[in-house]
């Protein structure tokens, strides 16, 4: 396989235990490939693991490549080799981009549902849907606004109005389901495109076939996790 070096020319803390990082082409300023949204590209550690991450940046952009790691205590030390081992100057190698998880060519109103660090490929997704003047929406579900990446982004003007924010601490209804009402809103014509923690694509899944919905108009990432049942 192929790959790139890359060099981590800036990392920053995106949320509460999500680092983010910004790699540009370490020996030449040449365009990098291009990548769709939902896109990933696999990193190889400096601890000799390699870890596939979604690019999470906006893929009109071809100078530079944006991914984002969350620290789980539970994983096999991928994520803890990227907070602990990797900074801004650090040469790494890459693959080159590839797509698992891409937008189909289905016109009519899409909806992004986002849990946790799961809003990583939709973020692509929103931009690209955004350029493309579509009818979407963006829904991103968090324990709290604190462990929430990339709000600047999500708050901004040019996706705004697209975001709808779901915070479980600041919620006036502990015993509120705001995934079963966005579902049940849903025209069974649209397309849904969801990324998070297995649970919650579990639970998406299950809502989703109870609902009767096409099996086809539901799309999902689930980062190597047990694959939902449609």
């Amino acid at each position: 396989m192929k790959t790139l070096d890359m060099q981590v020319a800036r990392r920053w803390q995106a949320a509460e235990g999500i680092e983010a990082f910004e790699l540009l082409p370490a020996h030449d300023s040449a365009a990098l490939p291009a990548f769709d949204a939902g896109a990933h590209i696999t990193v190889h550690l400096p601890n000799g693991q390699r870890r596939n991450y979604s690019l999470c940046g906006d893929p009109s952009r071809r100078d530079r490549y944006r991914i984002a790691v969350l620290k789980e205590a539970s994983g096999r030390g991928g994520s803890r080799c990227m907070h602990e081992s990797v900074h801004a100057g650090d040469i790494l190698k890459i693959s080159a981009p590839r797509n698992d998880f891409p937008l189909t060519g289905a016109s009519g109103h899409t909806v992004l549902l986002a849990g946790g660090v799961g809003v990583t490929p939709l973020l692509a997704m929103a931009y690209t849907l955004q350029a493309r003047n579509a009818s979407f929406e963006l829904h991103y579900f968090a324990r709290s606004r604190a462990k929430a990446a990339f709000l600047d982004e999500l708050s901004a003007p040019a996706l705004s109005d697209k975001v709808r924010l779901h915070f479980d601490d600041e919620s006036a209804d502990a015993h509120a389901r705001p995934l079963q009402t966005i579902l049940a809103a849903l025209a069974l014509e649209v397309h849904v495109y969801a990324c998070g923690p297995a649970g919650f694509l579990a639970f998406l899944g299950q809502a989703w076939r109870r609902q009767g919905r096409p099996a086809d108009h539901f799309h999902f990432e689930a980062f190597g996790a047990e694959v939902p049942e449609i």
